[in-house]
């Protein structure tokens, strides 16, 4: 997906750091980890399911976590001698200063260099004090520690399911689909439209959007840029103005599991965010093209 930046709107407080931290259990098979509270964001690491993540705050739709042992970071070699920093320095989740930064690691910090193959950037472990951020629908924690994370008796958590739920829970349940979707709805600019677009459809991890799906145009170079977010849950477009009242269903109104890479047309209602290059769609109807290839083969 194309680089943007979503500036949330604070809809929930961050909590203090502390030592009764709040530990969350990832739900999917597979959480990514992201560098920003953004669902197209960098992925700096992938947690498999049922590790437990230490939840430091709460931003809209995602929690901020401190940073997994195990995430990309990474740091200029010219501001490291003897294993450690010389100067304050910027932790990259890639090896180039066009990767985000996690934040300054201060001067004189010893640091567990990981690689040094490049001749520009270490690869380190990261050290303590820097964060990420994950889908908060696909972390469960109990209503009474979502409680205490956001300072209310009446907030109910994204995923309150036990334990023994978690291996159960498939990512591509209408019910974790509906929760992003409601999230969403505080960020959409102005009146739904009509809208009917072609293009290549693909399976997206954009849990807290509830966007499963995405649709991209196929380029010469093989490139996949993409052309809106897809949505194939019901909406009653009655309820859209009463913020107060849920609009999505909990049913799907199109199946768009068995098209995946394949050239599809659908229609729907587009629903533009703020500072996203490409729109939000609510999927009424899908077509699949006859004799379209899969993405990725030759025409």
């Amino acid at each position: 997906m194309s680089k943007l930046i979503i500036l949330l709107p604070a809809l929930l407080l961050a909590f203090a750091v502390n030592a009764d931290a709040v530990v969350g259990k990832v739900r999917p098979e597979k959480l990514n980890v992201r560098i920003q509270p953004v669902a197209n964001a960098g992925v700096v690491a992938k947690l498999p399911r049922g590790t437990e993540v230490k939840i430091a705050g709460v931003e809209g739709a995602w929690y901020k976590i401190e940073l997994p042992e195990n995430a990309d970071a990474y740091v200029a070699a010219d501001y490291v001698q003897a294993g450690k920093t010389i100067a304050r320095v910027q932790m990259r989740y890639g090896a180039g200063v066009a990767f985000h930064s996690y934040g300054v690691i201060p001067m004189d910090t010893k640091l567990e260099v990981v690689s040094d193959k490049n001749p520009k950037w270490l690869k380190i472990k990261p050290p303590q004090g820097f964060f990420a951020y994950v889908s908060s629908p696909h972390v469960a924690v109990s209503d009474a520690d979502y409680q205490k994370m956001v300072g209310s008796d009446q907030a109910v958590a994204p995923s309150s399911r036990s334990g023994e739920a978690v291996a159960k829970v498939e990512y591509s349940s209408i019910e974790d689909a509906v929760k992003g979707f409601e999230l969403m709805r505080g960020w959409f600019n102005g009146a739904p439209t009509d809208i009917t677009v072609s293009g290549v459809l693909l399976k997206t991890d954009s849990a807290a959007t509830g966007a499963g799906y995405a649709l991209a145009r196929r380029e010469a170079d093989g490139k996949l840029p993409v052309l809106g977010a897809l949505y194939e849950g019901k909406v009653d477009w009655s309820q859209w103005s009463d913020r107060t009242k849920p609009a999505a269903l909990k049913e799907r109104a199109v199946d768009l599991s068995g098209m995946v890479g394949r050239e599809v047309t659908i229609s729907g209602k587009k629903l533009e965010v703020p500072n996203w290059s490409y729109p939000y769609i609510v999927v009424t109807k899908v077509e699949e093209k006859a004799g379209a290839p899969a993405a990725g083969k030759s025409k």
